[in-house]
């Protein structure tokens, strides 16, 4: 098996993008979530490590935190993260963080991507763009196209969880998606938002040959917290399939 590694990509735009590399097998990058970074995976990355050559990437608001000897440092993750999700306010955009996941798989070679919340959003504007074998993600923030701040507009949240006009908005945006050809897993958890549940269902009617699994007893924070093993096991059975 490959020995864990740090290593880096720089894209078209002078971006330093990092990630860890683990295990050996076809190769799978983790995308994390919005006020994640790539070590909060790591259980996750070990597990599915035993199969898989896996790539934790580190977004830019996280790699910004990283601290000397590749140190991350939590503080600068939260203050990225002050509203909610990382990159506003940052200088970036989704379009950037769908650019640096570009160079990554280009630098790869890997063609299987995972993404947790808005780093499923990431995974899925992505996968518009560049060919990918195989995709699983855990409540996607899937929203308004790509021309946003890395997240979602500002006051988007807000006008989501209480706007009644909000469940056409989302499944008028989600039909861009409608293009991915790659097989496509969706997954949710029983506790989490029902806006992040009822988005996933959305987004499986939208995307042809799309599947969707829902876990009991946990939440939004299954992949990276509550139950990482199980959402490993359930992402690698169907990627043995693709």
């Amino acid at each position: 098996m490959r020995t864990d590694m740090h290593d880096h990509v720089v894209t078209a735009g002078g971006a330093v993008v990092t990630y860890e590399v683990r295990g050996d097998g076809p190769g799978l990058v983790l995308v994390p979530g919005g006020t994640r970074a790539g070590r909060h995976y790591h259980a996750m990355a070990g597990q599915l490590a035993e199969e898989f050559t896996v790539h934790v990437a580190d977004r830019r608001g996280a790699a910004a935190g990283r601290g000397p000897g590749g140190r991350l440092d939590e503080r600068p993750v939260a203050e990225a993260c002050g509203r909610g999700f990382c990159g506003e306010g940052m200088g970036h955009t989704l379009e950037d963080d769908c650019a640096d996941l570009g160079a990554l798989i280009a630098e790869t070679g890997a063609d299987l991507l995972f993404g947790h919340g808005y780093g499923g959003m990431v995974a899925l504007e992505t996968a518009l763009r560049h060919p990918v074998r195989g995709l699983v993600l855990y409540e996607p923030a899937a929203g308004p196209g790509p021309r946003v701040t890395a997240g979602r507009p500002r006051g988007f949240g807000r006008a989501y969880t209480l706007s009644r006009h909000a469940e056409a908005l989302v499944r008028s945006s989600i039909e861009r998606y409608r293009g991915i050809k790659a097989p496509m897993l969706l997954l949710t958890g029983e506790r989490s938002p029902a806006h992040l549940r009822r988005a996933a269902e959305l987004l499986r009617a939208a995307v042809p040959g799309s599947c969707l699994t829902a876990f009991p007893g946990v939440g939004h924070n299954a992949p990276d917290q509550e139950d990482p093993v199980r959402v490993a096991r359930a992402l690698a059975a169907f990627l043995r399939s693709v």
